[in-house]
Formats: structure tokens, C-alpha cells, sequence
């Protein structure tokens, strides 16, 4: 199914909603699992996994889409996505999937309490931990992927630094070890406690990118982290102000080294100093197969 959304107007099977927000696209239901790709041009080349959850409605398949741009070009492609508000499920729009980690060693948690995922960290001896969620699993791998989550709250008793990350194109290089394209953010950057640094992880270092002060810009955060292209992939990492919707940092990257894998959490650490907690919630990932 390939749709064009021109505005003024509507596009193929497009219902308007609010002419001057959004549109509602509609398509018939798949025997297979299938995704929303977005582009400025019918040729492409680029098609980004499109960040609106995909539902079901009178026995249609649904996605929302902004109409921020004069022309947009939608169409559907495989591929699966996974949403999760850590609350109970309803209706089609979330998975209440459980999550599995790798690697937790003593002194480290997570866990989901009261809609939200908390992670706790306290004098750790291990370098940090996985967590996936078991609705894409290591063996669901993604190809494009776009991930975001919310970060409510950050505090650490450390001056040493910590890292929340999310990964795309992961995979086990042994039982040990595991790699993929990884962004996110490192708290107590080199320049100041508080101070928060962008970096992407590119499958051999980290390429670091601009940072902000937490004490002039706190949480909440919407973080996004998407690489889209093969073998050539175009990396994008994205800190927004989750109260105002405005874009605090942004960070891209050109990379080859991965050409598919599953997305997943990555936090890191120092050994055995200080304690972290973070609470995020709304996490949401759309990828090709």
C-alpha cells in the first residue's frame, strides 16, 4: 500500500481529523506483520520507520500522522513495531510484554512499578547491563529502526558518570559480549556534574556530540535514537523537551558496520561508586524486517 498525503486535501484512504494537526491513514489488515514508512518524495530514497503506533479501528489497520509538511508519501512495508506504557493493557495500542535482561550482576534493578520502569543501580561490580523487551527479542531483528522513550527522572549520588542508552541493530557477538549501533546519553560529562553529553556508539568508539545542563534544562526528556539505509546507514539521535515538545540536541551519524539486529536498552557505568536511578516510561519501536 503506497498513499500520498497532499495538503490541502487528503491522501489515499486518508480521514481527516483536524486539517491544520493531522490526518488519520487507513489500509486493509495483513496476514503478515507490517509497518508505516514515511518519505518527502516518492522516489525516496530514504524511508523512515514512521514514530506513531499503528492500531486497529472498524477492521481497518490506522496510523495518525501530523501534517506538518506541504506533501508527505506513506506506504507499508514488513516489519513489527513494540509499545510500552508499563500499565495494564487496553485496546490494540499496547503490549504488555514482559522484559529479560542480560548480564545484571548484585547491586542492580529494574523494575516496573506504578506505570513506569525504574532502573537502580548501587555500588555495581559489573559494567553495566541489557535490557530487551521479549516482544522483539534477540532473534526479532529489526533492518530501519526508529525507538523512543521517555526519561521522567534522573538522580545520582555520584560524581562518576552513567549512560542510558538505547541500541539498534544489536546482536551477541558471544554470551559475553554484545554490539550494535548504541545512543544515548552520558550523565556527568567531563565539563560538570549535571552536565549531559549526546554520543553514538558506531560498532568500534564513541562519537561524542553536544551537551546541555540538566540544572537549566531538567527532565522530562523524550529520547529517539533511528538509523535508517543499507549498507550506508544514516544515524539519528534526539533529545526533546517531553513539557514543550522542543528539541533540546541533536546528534547524526553516517555509519556501514551493521545492517540489522534487535533494538534494546543498554546502561553502563563505573564500577562500585555512587548510586543512579532513572524512571522512564513510553517506550515505543517500529522496525523493517
Amino acid at each position: 500500500m503506497l498513499a500520498r498525503l497532499t495538503l490541502p486535501g487528503t491522501g489515499l484512504k486518508a480521514q481527516v481529523l483536524d486539517i491544520s494537526k493531522s490526518v488519520l491513514l487507513s489500509w486493509p489488515d495483513s496476514t503478515q506483520e507490517q509497518i508505516v514508512v514515511g518519505s518527502d518524495s516518492l522516489t525516496g530514497p530514504v524511508w523512515t520507520p514512521w514514530p506513531e503506533p499503528i492500531f486497529k479501528r472498524f477492521g481497518q489497520m490506522c496510523m495518525t500522522v501530523p501534517t506538518t509538511a506541504s506533501q508527505q508519501f506513506f506506504k507499508t512495508v514488513p516489519g513489527r513495531q513494540f509499545a510500552d506504557d508499563f500499565s495494564n493493557a487496553w485496546g490494540p495500542f499496547t503490549n504488555r510484554n514482559s522484559w529479560m535482561d542480560y548480564w545484571l550482576k548484585a547491586g542492580e534493578e529494574w523494575f516496573v512499578t506504578n506505570g513506569v520502569l525504574r532502573v537502580n543501580v548501587i555500588l555495581s561490580e559489573n559494567y553495566g547491563f541489557l535490557l530487551l523487551p521479549i516482544g522483539t527479542n534477540a532473534a526479532a531483528t529489526h533492518r530501519d529502526f526508529y525507538t523512543s522513550v521517555d526519561i521522567l527522572s534522573w538522580t545520582t549520588t555520584s560524581t562518576n558518570w552513567c549512560c542510558f542508552t538505547i541500541t539498534g541493530r544489536g546482536y551477541f557477538r558471544s554470551p559475553t559480549f554484545g554490539s550494535g549501533y548504541i545512543g544515548g546519553l552520558l550523565m556527568n560529562d567531563d565539563t560538570g556534574m549535571g552536565v549531559i553529553r549526546l554520543f553514538i556508539y558506531d560498532g568500534s568508539e564513541e562519537v561524542w556530540g553536544p551537551t546541555f545542563d540538566t540544572g537549566a534544562i531538567p527532565p522530562p526528556y523524550r529520547l529517539e535514537f533511528s538509523g535508517v539505509g543499507n549498507p550506508t546507514c544514516q544515524l539519528r539521535l534526539r533529545v526533546l523537551n517531553l513539557t514543550t515538545k522542543e528539541l533540546i540536541r541533536e546528534q547524526t551519524l553516517v555509519r556501514t558496520a551493521f545492517t540489522q539486529g534487535f533494538p534494546a536498552f543498554w546502561i553502563s557505568f563505573p564500577d562500585g561508586d555512587g548510586a543512579f536511578t532513572i524512571t522512564t516510561d513510553n517506550v515505543f519501536i517500529s522496525g523493517t524486517k
